[in-house]
């Protein structure tokens, strides 16, 4: 339970009506209403492109892989995927909202969210 707070100004006590550390009724988050007409989507599938990690270049200024035998630099794109990591062995692309992990010994990509 609380207790009303009281504040003290200039030599007077006013006790406070509201707690003024509670969040407006007007900011708390209320769920959308569900419409008996509104369709529940289904996630479309996504088709990974197909990518070969032939080699990984690693270096401190500029380090870069070769897919499907071109050169990729961090932020550039190849088949709509973004290079965004590279590691020794591994490289990490961005399509569609997820990350996709490819590496030398392995040409399919395992996902990261």
């Amino acid at each position: 339970m609380l207790l009303p707070l009281i504040c003290q100004a200039e030599g007077h006590l006013v006790e406070l009506e509201k707690d003024p550390f509670k969040q407006p009724d007007i900011l708390k988050y209320k769920p959308p209403a569900s419409s008996p007409n509104q369709q529940r989507l289904e996630p479309e599938e996504v088709i990974v492109p197909q990518l070969k990690l032939s080699a990984t270049l690693i270096s401190v200024t500029e380090p870069m892989v070769i897919v499907n035998d071109t050169l990729v630099h961090i932020g550039e794109t190849i088949e709509d995927m973004k290079l965004i990591i590279i590691d020794e062995g591994r490289a990490v692309f961005r399509f569609k909202g997820k990350n996709y992990e490819f590496t030398l010994d392995n040409d399919n990509p395992d996902t990261r969210k």
